[in-house]
């Protein structure tokens, strides 16, 4: 649980908020949105449950190139993204790209209770960020100005949220797999796009729309398979 905790909570929020000073909220979204070509990737490569097929193989290429296309690259550059803000959000996908099988593999089987898994994996990730925290203000240096009691109701309704949405995630996972379980990313991905488009004012251009449709085609195409699994079982 403890693994989990850092994995799915604790490394890719601090990456997140690392890389949201560097890109948009729409570029982060739209990378983040490959997370499940990476899961399949870690079941195939990692926890070796299925075997590469062509058909996959084609839909990681197909992902690829929305990933590419959406964040303007050209040869030797990665467009007008900071790269390290990019590499940041890949590093958190990885994490949940190995996360979400691990949690198929040797968590759902610990419990029935999908209440009780993600209580322990958010609390343990509490204690775990809220340490950190400590250490860095006390030996880090570091200034912290105490939030408005707007800001502070706007990240408690975030944790509330964040809490039930992982309690639905651990059902999921167990009752149609992890493959399926990662496709959260596909409205996660539209309804950044559009939130960060109209109310943060980002920039917004065609190609990111572009990009992001393959990136949900390339991993649909990834993921058929399993899914056709899933049904005849």
């Amino acid at each position: 649980m403890a693994l989990v905790a850092m994995l799915l909570n604790v490394i890719p929020g601090y990456l997140f908020a690392f890389a949201q000073n560097h890109i948009s909220t729409v570029i982060a979204s739209i990378i983040n949105s490959a997370t499940p070509i990476l899961t399949v990737l870690m079941l195939l490569i990692v926890f070796r449950t299925e075997t590469v097929t062509r058909k996959q193989v084609v839909g990681i290429m197909i992902g690829l190139t929305g990933g590419i296309i959406a964040l303007g690259i050209e040869p030797g550059d990665l467009g007008n993204n900071d790269p390290i803000g990019v590499l940041a959000v890949i590093g958190a996908i990885l994490c949940y790209g190995f996360a979400i099988p691990y949690v198929r593999k040797s968590i759902t089987p610990l419990s029935d209770s999908s209440l009780m898994l993600a209580t322990m994996q958010v609390a343990i990730a509490a204690v775990i960020t809220s340490s950190m925290f400590a250490t860095t203000i006390l030996f880090g240096g570091t200034s912290f100005t105490s939030p408005s009691p707007w800001i502070a109701t706007q990240v408690l309704i975030l944790g509330i949220g964040t809490g039930i949405a992982y309690v639905w995630h651990f059902q999921v996972i167990e009752r149609a797999g992890s493959a399926v379980a990662s496709t959260i990313t596909y409205p996660t991905l539209l309804v950044s796009l559009i939130i960060g488009w109209i109310v943060l004012r980002e920039q917004f251009a065609w190609e990111m729309v572009i990009g992001a449709l393959l990136i949900v085609i390339g991993s649909a195409v990834t993921q058929q398979r399993q899914g056709q699994r899933k049904r005849q079982s």
